[in-house]
């Protein structure tokens, strides 16, 4: 008989250190957070402080979606003084979540995105297909930002940017946009998404079609697909799966000798070699976390299945690797260990910094009237960003670490997110003009300066 722990990991409701709360919880029985955070301790299961520290913050967040509850309340000793405090236990059967109801505009929207994933899948499992993984990907892309729009509609938030002067209408939020909205995918989920926003950047800059692509990416694919379905579950509830919709799809040559499968990963290498390596660039950015992952990417090994006494048993199965026993889980990985061959990391230097030119198109996408090279000169100036030229010969690493770094080996200025950020906060929060800006920067407008002064060292 499956606990609510298997439930709850089976429908994907909770994830993360929310997840490891519920089971330690599960597992330790009716107590107050302080007795568990002693148990985690003492039993070597958590031995971080400052994660251990950080179990504080689910007990709420836990109480509100109905999966622990108050089992009674018990006098302790906190600080100098005796205080009652919650004992808590997990509830006996999974809450009803509170999913949200399509109508209207909102149905029409995730109508659109459902029919996008299923026609992905769709040309995905046909056999002769060209292009393959970018028209997958392209309609998934469309699935998702459509997914999250239907989301926003409903929930009444403007996902729309600023109208620009030199447009008719106001452009929607694209996908990275609405990543950055919603706040509540896992880091996995996210890798997964940015690779794939990532990927249909480079087909449209040129990427040719590579049908050995669709091998190295079929992890990833699926992923995008199971964690698609995952959101669709969490947000409007079971009628709306696509489970119901698909089918697996059946392959050929499974099995190759292994001068086939030599010679398969030589051509996959030059080819590869031929895209610039994309794919392998972004996954050796990827911590090990995220990249073992099953929301990052779906690792199958496909083993010929024995079959029993039972003629109705199905032809294929699932394995859950999460759901797996302990003494499961490492016989999988042995088998594993068999075939696999190991991604090499290597360190990315620069991750997540701008060149200027880089600055200026991210902040133009976020602005309704755009600025240029001149305005971010400006600011360069009234905030002391770098140094200016004669100090730079000196000491170029002076510069202001908040908003940019010094790249020693290129001998220029890197850029982070929080300057972009930062510029998003003065132009379209505090509603500061260019103009008054390249003033102040002339020292005709002293007030504005100290302005962006002060809201600089908040920030």
């Amino acid at each position: 008989m499956s606990t609510i722990i298997d439930q709850v990991k089976k429908k994907k409701l909770l994830t993360g250190q929310k997840l490891d709360f519920l089971e330690y919880l599960f597992q330790f029985g009716p107590c107050t957070t302080n007795e568990l955070k002693k148990y985690v301790e003492e039993n070597g299961i958590i031995t971080d402080s400052i994660k251990l520290n950080q179990l504080d913050r689910h007990p709420s967040v836990l109480k509100g979606k109905g999966f622990i509850k108050v089992h009674s309340k018990r006098k302790c000793k906190v600080g100098t003084s005796n205080k009652r405090v919650d004992v808590l236990e997990v509830v006996s059967e999974i809450p009803e979540m509170n999913t949200l109801k399509l109508s209207g505009k909102s149905q029409k929207i995730f109508e659109s995105s459902f029919n996008a994933a299923l026609l992905a899948v769709e040309i995905y499992n046909k056999p002769r297909v060209t292009f393959r993984s970018e028209s997958y990907i392209s309609l998934m892309v469309n699935a998702w930002t459509k997914l999250f729009h239907s989301y926003y509609k409903l929930k009444k938030i403007d996902y729309f940017y600023p109208k620009r002067k030199d447009e008719n209408f106001r452009r929607s939020w694209d996908l990275a946009k609405c990543i950055g909205q919603y706040r509540d995918l896992s880091p996995s989920i996210i890798a997964n998404l940015e690779l794939f926003i990532e990927y249909r950047n480079e087909v449209e800059h040129g990427l040719p079609d590579n049908k050995y692509l669709d091998l190295n990416l079929f992890g990833e694919c699926q992923a995008l697909l199971f964690n698609y379905e995952t959101l669709v579950l969490k947000l409007y509830g079971e009628k709306h799966a696509l489970n119901q919709s698909l089918a697996f799809s059946l392959q050929f040559s499974t099995m190759r000798n292994c001068n086939q499968e030599e010679s398969n990963q030589k051509l996959l290498k030059a080819e590869l070699e031929e895209v610039g390596g994309f794919l392998q660039k972004y996954r050796t950015k990827l911590t090990d976390d995220v990249f073992n992952s099953q929301e990052y990417s779906v690792k199958l090994i496909q083993i010929p299945k024995v079959s029993n006494n039972d003629r109705a048993d199905v032809a294929m199965t699932f394995v859950k690797y999460d759901e797996l026993s302990d003494e499961d889980k490492e016989n999988y990985q042995h088998v594993y260990t068999l075939i696999k061959k190991q991604v090499e990391k290597v360190e990315v230097v620069n991750k997540g910094l701008y060149k200027p030119g880089k600055v200026l198109l991210e902040i133009n996408e976020r602005l309704s009237t755009p600025i240029n090279q001149y305005d971010l000169q400006c600011l360069y100036l009234i905030l002391k960003i770098k140094p200016k030229d004669e100090q730079r010969k000196l000491s170029p690493e002076k510069c202001n670490s908040k908003f940019c770094h010094y790249d020693s080996a290129n001998d220029d200025y890197l850029y982070n997110e929080n300057w972009v950020n930062f510029l998003e906060h003065i132009y379209m929060k505090q509603k500061i003009k260019k103009e008054d800006i390249r003033l102040a920067r002339k020292g005709k407008k002293n007030e504005v300066l100290e302005k962006i002064r002060k809201i600089a060292r908040n920030y």
